[in-house]
Formats: structure tokens, C-alpha cells, sequence
């Protein structure tokens, strides 16, 4: 089979995971070890509300996915994957997590976007509420 320029890309992605050092909450010692730690889903939605992630190419001068970012990362982080973090443009960053098998096998990947369009004309629109049992 031949590789193509996206194979060398995501290789490259993946190697350095394995080799970079696990982030400093990681190596703290945060809870949390792959799929035997349940991950506080309505925490996780809440500081992803709370963050501001505007896209900047469609509001100018917005925020960017930096702070939605990070609030990835660190639930990555805590649920054991190796991340890795690359700084596309300036506030824009991919947020990369790899949880490697058991065994030899099939690959499963997950893939989203964490910027949010404007938010003008909206109350309070990076503040969480739960209505009707929704957030």
C-alpha cells in the first residue's frame, strides 16, 4: 500500500505523542487512568460553555479556540491519552489525544471542531444554565 502525505502527516502527529512528555498534570499525579475513570460530563460541558471560542476568521478580533482548547486537553489529559497540542494560527489550536490499544487491531477516530460562531445579540452567552434538564 502506498503512503500518502496525510499518512506522514498523522505519523508524525503520533510519534510525537508517544515522545512527548506527559503534560505536567499528568505527571502530578491527576486521577484518572484510561477507561476505569468516569469523566464528569456535565463539568466538562460547562467549561466548554464557559470558554470563549469564536471563531476569529468569522468575527474579527474573537477570542479563537485557545481557551476551548485547553479545556480539551486537560480532559484528555485526566482520562489517560497522551496529547499533544499544535498551534495552527495564534489562538487556534488542534488539540491532539491518542489512546494506544490493547492489541493489534482496527483504529478508531474522533473528530471536531471546537470554535463556536458569534455570539452577538446573545445574554450571557458564555455562561452555563441548565434548563428544562438541558445545558
Amino acid at each position: 500500500m502506498a503512503t500518502t502525505a496525510e499518512d506522514n502527516v498523522m505519523d508524525e502527529i503520533i510519534d510525537s505523542c508517544h515522545a512527548e512528555t506527559r503534560s505536567e498534570e499528568r505527571d502530578a499525579g491527576v486521577p484518572g487512568s484510561p477507561l476505569t475513570s468516569p469523566m464528569d460530563i456535565l463539568q466538562l460541558l460547562t467549561d466548554l460553555v464557559t470558554a470563549n471560542s469564536v471563531n476569529p476568521s468569522l468575527v474579527p478580533g474573537a477570542a479563537g479556540e485557545a481557551q476551548a482548547a485547553d479545556v480539551a486537553r486537560r480532559a484528555l489529559t485526566r482520562a489517560g491519552l497522551d496529547v499533544v497540542q499544535q498551534m495552527v494560527r495564534p489562538g487556534r489550536p488542534n488539540v491532539i489525544g491518542v489512546l494506544e490499544g490493547r492489541a493489534p487491531g482496527p483504529s478508531v477516530m474522533f473528530c471536531g471542531h471546537l470554535d463556536t460562531v458569534g455570539v452577538e445579540g446573545m445574554v450571557d452567552p458564555f455562561r452555563p444554565r441548565v434548563e428544562h434538564g438541558r445545558l
